[in-house]
């Protein structure tokens, strides 16, 4: 579930105090092409160090000048040399997807400040792309400062499974050969960049609509992509696809701001989109607007999705999420997409990050994951948006998964949404194309149960197993059904295979009652 606090919709990364990007941006396509980046210059702003025209590539390596750190940013800070050695990387460099590559120098005692050209080459698919940027290093580069670095702009096709990697320094003005540390590696010889691959993903908006009141939620083309920007600025994925499908109706109660009424709302688009649809790589999204504006509904705060947490990528049946969807304005337009994240990240089988209400800006979900690295929810490394060319501060940033109004991805959720995106992208999604019949029963957020439709599953299902007896006129069979949990509320859905025949069913460990067949 997503929370939005009283009018927080900010700006997503509107202003960074000190930090500078790497000059040039980018659309939300492939990005631009191999070849000079623009680099950054020394005085925090972006472009050459117009001062000192760039030296030829093919000039001497520098002297006095080590390469101590390179790192790849895709959304995440990947760390691949740091601190003069090769370092274990802390989250998967995407094939297919661009970046920026940053080289961390440290100068020597000896070293006079004078404009130097990084050149990076990746070599990738039988052919090198080279990248250039201009810098005058004063100080060892750090984190925070992107004006410190070298920063390469690099287009998707450039980072492929086979891509190795050189950085080196070159000076004009240098004496041949130059030190052994002004590249890395010190040899010269390209090295592994460990690129792995992921995928698309793949995402079905429904419009909903309601049979009496409510809105009309905002799917048309312009917004549509500006939720896919965000979305697709924060996957480790080559793509991500909305496909807008037809719009249905809904005759039950409105979800109102305050929870009640969502669990129902989701029980009845989980069963829906079963009947129509058979792919287990698909994530599907019910889009509403529950009143005329995002203002209105939650000008006091409010509840803005909720989706089921599947327990694995192959258990399709349950990839369904629901959200407010609302747009007209880039607010707007961010609130949803970054709800949309958030919502399809559970429906990746992620649960909620321990952001903490003793943060501001902040509240405290349940649900939580036991096993997130970082206090109160933080990203934990430095990231970069893609988009806007701007750095993201781990001292100021949240994961997308838990409830801050700044919130970006860690590296800790970045990989394991990877890990989803390519398990979805992989063999192991290959479905069976004749189809079992499940039974949905909704477990309620007060604990009762409700026997829902039938439906078929071409694909695995999986989940917490429960038993579930069936009755038929005295004749008792029992099967394993399967529980997945709502991402924030209390509740649920199980689904069990569906005999030919029976009249009543028991949940014996979750209820007494015997359920009537609808």
């Amino acid at each position: 579930m997503k929370h939005v606090h009283a009018l927080a919709f900010l700006p997503l990364l509107a202003v960074f105090a000190g930090c500078s990007g790497n000059g040039g941006t980018w659309d939300d396509g492939d990005g631009g092409s191999p070849g000079d980046d623009s680099g950054t210059s020394d005085d925090g702003g972006t472009g050459d160090d117009s001062s000192n025209p760039p030296p030829p590539t093919n000039a001497p390596l520098a002297t006095g000048l080590s390469v101590t750190g390179v790192t790849v940013d895709q959304a995440v800070e990947v760390s691949v040399v740091k601190n003069g050695a090769t370092a274990t990387q802390n989250a998967p460099i995407v094939a297919g997807r661009r970046g920026i590559v940053r080289a961390f120098v440290t100068p020597g005692s000896g070293w006079s400040a004078h404009a130097i050209t990084g050149v990076l080459t990746l070599h990738t698919g039988g052919q090198d792309h080279t990248f250039t940027a201009t810098l005058t290093p004063k100080a060892a580069s750090s984190d925070g400062t992107y004006a410190s670095t070298f920063n390469f702009n690099v287009d998707a096709a450039s980072f492929g499974t086979d891509t190795t990697y050189l950085v080196q320094l070159k000076d004009p003005n240098g004496q041949s050969p130059g030190d052994a540390t002004a590249q890395w590696p010190n040899s010269g010889t390209p090295a592994s960049l460990g690129v792995q691959t992921s995928g698309v993903v793949k995402i079905y908006l429904y419009p909903i609509l309601f049979s009496s009141g409510g809105g009309t939620p905002a799917t048309g083309g312009v917004d549509v992509n500006a939720y896919r920007a965000t979305v697709m600025n924060l996957y480790p994925a080559t793509d991500v696809q909305i496909t807008v499908e037809s719009a249905i109706t809904y005759t039950g109660t409105i979800p109102q701001a305050n929870g009640d009424y969502w669990d129902q709302m989701l029980n009845w688009f989980t069963q829906y989109y079963r009947y129509k649809n058979s792919e287990a790589d698909v994530y599907y999204y019910g889009a509403f607007a529950p009143s005329s504006s995002f203002a209105s509904f939650c000008g006091g705060g409010c509840v803005a999705g909720l989706s089921n947490i599947p327990s694995s990528p192959s258990n399709g049946s349950q990839k369904a999420s629901i959200g407010l969807v609302y747009g007209g304005d880039s607010q707007d337009q961010q609130a949803t997409g970054q709800t949309m994240a958030h919502e399809v990240g559970h429906g990746h089988g992620r649960e909620h990050s321990p952001t903490s209400q003793s943060v501001q800006g902040c509240s405290t979900p349940s649900g939580l994951d036991p096993s997130y690295p970082y206090a109160n929810g933080a990203i934990g490394v430095w990231g970069y948006n893609l988009n806007s060319s701007q750095p993201v501060d781990p001292a100021q940033y949240y994961d997308i998964m838990g409830y801050c109004e700044y919130d970006w991805i860690s590296d800790y959720t970045y990989k394991a949404l990877f890990d989803w995106v390519a398990a979805d992208n992989g063999a192991d999604m290959v479905v069976s194309q004749t189809p079992t019949n499940y039974r949905f029963i909704a477990v309620k957020m007060d604990g009762t149960l409700e026997v829902g439709g039938v439906f078929p599953v071409y694909g695995i299902v999986s989940g917490e197993p429960h038993t579930v007896t069936f009755d038929d006129d005295g004749v008792e069979r029992t099967e394993v059904g399967y529980f997945t949990p709502y991402d924030h509320l209390p509740g649920g859905s199980i689904l069990v295979p569906e005999p030919a025949h029976f009249s009543t069913l028991r949940v014996p460990d979750l209820t007494t009652r015997t359920l009537l067949k609808p």
